[in-house]
């Protein structure tokens, strides 16, 4: 199972010493957030596993990044000047890589998980953090919501597809 999965991550993380190289090394896809050229990586590492028959589990954050004060702001920005609904608990995701991966993968994948994850703070307006978890600040509760999609049951148009992964963001 370990050895299959793989995870779709920003490109600055390539750069961690060791944990950098492993990454690479289990065939994990990084992102540079410049669409046409992550599009093309994504067809690239996704025709070499599906090519070579093997087994994928795909783990990608649609969302790109982590719910800060921030990056809502900034995700509540986008959604003003696109006429989309403003989120309080999650940011809009960034569909094109979601469709794609859909696209690449439908005839190798069965099922899709959509997860949410939401989570106690440690105490009022503290938010779990990379950090917070290498120091061993964990959050009071953590709690998973979990939905499973066949695959066939899925759209096969791409903005179709974009529309969906919206629609479940706004659901969550």
């Amino acid at each position: 199972m370990l050895q299959s999965m793989k995870i779709i991550l920003k490109e600055s993380l390539k750069s961690l010493p060791g944990f950098g190289w492993a990454m690479q090394a289990f065939l994990f896809v990084f992102l540079a957030r410049d669409k046409t050229k992550d599009l093309e990586h994504m067809e690239h590492v996704m025709g070499y596993l599906t090519d070579h028959e093997h087994p994928v589990s795909l783990i990608l954050f649609p969302e790109g990044t982590d719910l800060s004060e921030e990056n809502l702001a900034k995700s509540n920005a986008y959604a003003v000047r696109k006429g989309l609904p403003k989120y309080r608990n999650v940011l809009h995701p960034k569909v094109a890589g979601w469709s794609r991966s859909v696209c690449l993968l439908r005839d190798s994948v069965d099922h899709v998980y959509d997860v949410t994850i939401a989570y106690r703070d440690h105490s009022p307006g503290e938010r779990p953090t990379e950090m917070s978890l290498v120091a061993a600040r964990y959050p009071r509760e953590v709690h998973m919501h979990v939905r499973r999609h066949s695959m066939a049951s899925l759209p096969e148009v791409p903005s179709d597809l974009e529309q969906w992964c919206r629609a479940s963001f706004k659901d969550k």
